[in-house]
């Protein structure tokens, strides 16, 4: 539904690089690259500084993320919504977690919820408590 170059938005600003979202994704790097050009092309202005070690976001792409976060995360819900409309109960949920809980807590809780809710992907994002603040706004 929403558009592919939020996704890869989001994507390279999770994964720092266009060859890791690109993997991420299951596309080539010169699809992510074309893109990111194109969603720049079409909002005016660049979303990454480019460099050796990967991209990072310049000051306007960093005002743009929430919004993107926003899109992906209704599509969610509404997917979710139609499923549970239909019967289903698929979807995704994403947790962010400093590495203690990650390593401790999560992998026997995600082994129970995967039993009961088979058809529900989780994601698990590790991060110091400012990433994770800001891969879980909205």
């Amino acid at each position: 539904m929403a558009n592919f170059a939020y996704e890869v938005f989001s994507t390279v600003v999770a994964q720092h690089t266009f060859y890791q979202a690109a993997a991420t994704l299951n596309v080539t790097p010169s699809a992510v690259s074309h893109s990111i050009n194109q969603l720049e092309k079409e909002l005016g202005f660049p979303l990454f500084i480019r460099n050796r070690s990967g991209v990072e976001l310049t000051s306007d792409g960093r005002q743009v993320l929430p919004y993107v976060q926003e899109i992906l995360n209704t599509e969610s819900n509404l997917r979710q919504v139609a499923d549970n409309i239909q019967g289903l109960h698929s979807g995704s949920v994403r947790i962010g977690g400093f590495s203690s809980v990650c390593i401790n807590w999560l992998p026997r809780i995600i082994r129970e919820f995967n039993r009961e809710y088979p058809d529900i992907e989780i994601s698990v994002m590790q991060g110091n408590f400012n990433e994770i603040t800001n891969w879980t706004k909205i």
